[in-house]
């Protein structure tokens, strides 16, 4: 189910109409997550591969897309902060396990780019549309 722009959300593809991910849709949580542990186990080479191309799929600039439809493989204009704030995690366990100037910061200027779009006066929006800039959800 890993593919080259990130990781299926269900192996069958089923793609049903829905605000829920189905089929072969993925999503920057999945992303993140396998990104994490591409780096606690020191598979260096798959991390900074898999990297490179959840930069290419899901970045929109300051921050990633939450999701990419699996049929049409277009990015959803909604960012989920908690997402990039995992992959941003990740970046810094390959930078400390690496000691890794370059990774170190790209997990800083990413963090700089997510502030000002996801997170104000020390609260972190939940979603954020990319397009319009609008809260989607409330602010924690």
């Amino acid at each position: 189910m890993v593919q080259k722009a990130g990781i299926y959300t269900n192996f069958n593809n089923n793609q049903k109409k829905s605000d829920n991910a189905t089929g072969h849709d993925m999503l920057s949580e999945s992303s993140g997550l396998w990104l994490e542990y591409l780096a606690q186990t020191h598979q260096n080479k798959a991390f900074r591969e898999f990297y490179k191309n959840t930069k290419k799929y899901f970045d929109q600039g300051r921050q990633f897309s939450y999701r990419i439809d699996g049929k049409t493989k277009k990015k959803s204009d909604v960012n989920a902060t908690l997402d990039d704030l995992r992959i941003i995690r990740a970046l810094q366990i390959y930078a400390q396990n690496n000691n890794s100037k370059k990774y170190r910061y790209e997990a800083a200027e990413r963090f700089a780019m997510l502030q000002t779009t996801s997170i104000q006066k020390a609260r972190y929006l939940i979603f954020m549309m990319y397009v319009l800039k609008k809260l989607v959800t409330k602010v924690l």
